[in-house]
This record gives structure tokens, sequence and C-alpha cells, in this order.
């Protein structure tokens, strides 16, 4: 894996920006989709999950991106991720960093900017709302 970025909108508002992005900047790519394992906290048992991804593969890059919700802790709680793979080793950042920032830049709002609602539904100190926004300052830059 390459990058596990958390975004500040729902997988399939992410999944329609990251094709527009996509396709503007003239990348050809397969469309799909596939199950992402992920873990839920219940108590202090961690439990196996699977969401439904989003999936835009782009050959001439050897990268996947995945776009997906997971559901962290209560049924009101929802987290939304956009995950890079490398298909091969060596894949240079230049490019995923430019598609990244047009993909930021098309979002309604800035990635990691969390609403408070979500917050509190999640949980207001969850760390993926932490490392959000230096997450994507790293990438950004």
């Amino acid at each position: 894996m390459k990058y596990k970025l958390p975004i500040s909108v729902s997988s399939p508002v992410a999944a329609n920006v990251l094709r527009e992005t996509l396709d503007e900047l003239g990348f050809s790519y397969k469309a799909g989709s596939e199950s992402v394992h992920y873990t839920r906290m219940a108590l202090v048992a961690p439990l196996p999950r699977f969401s439904q991804a989003f999936v835009y593969e782009v050959d001439m890059l050897h990268i996947k991106f995945l776009v997906y919700d997971t559901v962290p802790s209560g049924p009101n709680s929802v987290l939304h991720f956009i995950e890079i793979r490398q298909l091969e080793e060596m894949v240079p950042d230049k490019p995923i960093s430019d598609i990244l920032k047009s993909f930021a830049a098309k979002l309604p709002r800035k990635p990691w900017e969390f609403s408070w609602r979500e917050r509190v539904a999640t949980g207001i100190i969850l760390p993926e709302y932490m490392r959000a926004k230096k997450l994507w300052r790293k990438i950004l830059e």
C-alpha cells in the first residue's frame, strides 16, 4: 500500500470526483468494485469487517485507487477513505501527487475538514481525524 487517506466526503461522491479527475488528466483506467477488509473495534475486541470499494486501476502508472466507507464504532459512525495501492514496485510519487491534488481541489470541501456532526457520531478524538490534515498536507505540498 502506498497511501491510505481519510476523506471528508462519502465514497460515492469521492468516486465520482476521482473518475472526473482521471478523465480530465487523460489517464486510461479500468473501473470496478471489490471488497476491502478493515477492523472494527467492539468494546476491546477487534472484529473483522468488509466494505464495498469503488476501484480505479490506472495501468499506465501501475496503481489502483480504492474509495470506500468504514463503520469504525457504532451504527451511525462512518469514515471514508481513499487508498492508493502499488501494483508494481518503484511507482513515482509525482503523478500520484498530481492526481490527488486535482482530486482534492474538486471535492466540495477540503478532504481533511470533517463536520462536527461526523466527528461526534464517530468519536471526536479518533486518530483518523487527527492525522488527516497532516497526511493530506504531506501529499499536497
